[in-house]
């Protein structure tokens, strides 16, 4: 029996530095916390706006890629997603050709909040704008919990000080005094936010810099496996990003593939469970006919 008890300890090395084993241990646990399914989102502010002749509309973005939790990560309250991407450009869109503009990425920018007062001006080739909070900068310090939000607020205080302006000729944003910002913004040129969210949900996830292999590599065979099969995960967006980045590349042969795929797996579904997947995979099957009859 000794002999027995020492083998079965002996699978057990003596770790000569316990804290990195629980670091170690730690890491994986969260690791194993979240989905491996990814949900591609994203938001308009409010604040777009057209340009004089109505053509173009100055609008920001703020997309965003995040893997749901699960397990124990999930309680007591749902849980926290885990973001592997978050990102507000400005951008400038042509409704009629579908050509959007974008502007690479911009730091420390406060827009999904209830807190921030956004206005914007487009004349021309200047996209202008102006971000205050809904509540004086002086309470706002007042309210800060830590020193590192004094610090944070002092810095978008001073950040924000001014209106910006964009001139898409030269691909530079500056300051611009606050009289000159007053003269061209109007309320009047606000966009209807629906009906650009309609048209910006049809372009390529690519165009809002939404890029899956960039945000969260894995082989494509398992995002293809997220689009076939049913999944706790994922968005209509994510459908469309693999669609677009991962299927489709290949050429038809692919496509057909996942569509003969998407039959053989239905098929042999009994009747309840074939209705919940027809219904499932309605609109992904829907994306891929379109994807074939978009090749030359």
């Amino acid at each position: 029996m000794k002999y027995l008890v020492r083998k079965r300890l002996s699978i057990f090395p003596r770790c000569k530095n316990p804290g990195i084993l629980l670091v170690t241990c730690l890491l994986l646990f969260l690791t194993s916390c979240y989905s491996d399914y990814l949900t591609l989102n994203f938001k308009i502010h409010h604040s777009a706006t057209w340009n004089d002749d109505q053509t173009r509309v100055a609008l920001f973005i703020t997309t965003k890629a995040f893997r749901a939790p699960k397990g124990i990560a999930r309680f007591p309250d749902g849980g926290i997603s885990k973001t592997e991407f978050v990102a507000t450009s400005l951008y400038i869109f042509n409704p009629e050709t579908k050509a959007i503009y974008k502007t690479d990425p911009l730091e420390s920018y406060p827009i999904f909040n209830y807190m921030w007062d956004i206005k914007m001006a487009f004349s021309d080739s200047l996209v202008y704008y102006s971000i205050t909070p809904t509540t004086a900068w002086e309470e706002r310090l007042q309210n800060a919990e830590t020193k590192d939000d004094s610090l944070r607020i002092y810095d978008l205080k001073n950040k924000y000080a001014d209106p910006f302006v964009f001139d898409q000729r030269t691909g530079e944003f500056s300051t611009v005094d606050s009289t000159s910002f007053s003269k061209v913004y109007s309320e009047d040129k606000r966009a209807a936010l629906q009906a650009l969210y309609d048209q910006i949900r049809e372009l390529p996830p690519s165009d809002l810099g939404l890029v899956l292999q960039e945000i969260f590599p894995k082989p494509d065979k398992e995002y293809i496996n997220d689009f076939t099969y049913p999944s706790p995960g994922g968005s209509s967006l994510t459908f469309r990003a693999i669609a677009e980045q991962i299927i489709a590349p290949p050429g038809e042969g692919e496509i057909r593939d996942i569509l003969k795929r998407i039959e053989d797996y239905k098929n042999d579904l009994d009747d309840f469970e074939k209705q919940q997947y027809e219904f499932y995979s309605k609109d992904r099957i829907e994306l891929l006919k379109k994807l074939l009859k978009n090749i030359p």
